[in-house]
């Protein structure tokens, strides 16, 4: 349910009225499917925003490629990514090479 509530939150920002509507109204509904409501959501957010940060890792080994370090902190705040995004991390898990200039 993570994953569709982020989705339908960036829905929010559309500048068409009627989108931003129905995607609070799926919100509602998402939440309402699972027992929960908008304060269910707040309080999450809330705590989410009050949580300490968690202390940036080590000095990364030196075999790593520079970009499994960047995968690696990007995963970390996974959160932040949209579905296609964590799809293309996720291929790149066994990746033993230079990423292309394109990826």
């Amino acid at each position: 349910m993570t994953a569709r509530l982020g989705k339908l939150l960036r829905l929010l920002v559309s500048d068409k009225s009627g989108e931003v509507i129905a995607a609070a109204s799926a919100i509602n509904r998402a939440l309402k499917a699972e027992g929960l409501d908008i304060h269910h959501l707040a309080e999450a957010v809330e705590r989410a925003a009050l949580a300490p940060r968690k202390a940036s890792s080590p000095a990364p080994d030196n075999t790593l490629y520079g970009w499994q370090v960047v995968r690696r902190f990007c995963l970390e705040h996974r959160g932040l990514l949209r579905g296609r995004e964590l799809e293309f991390l996720d291929d790149l898990a066994d990746w033993r090479r230079d990423l292309t200039t394109k990826q």
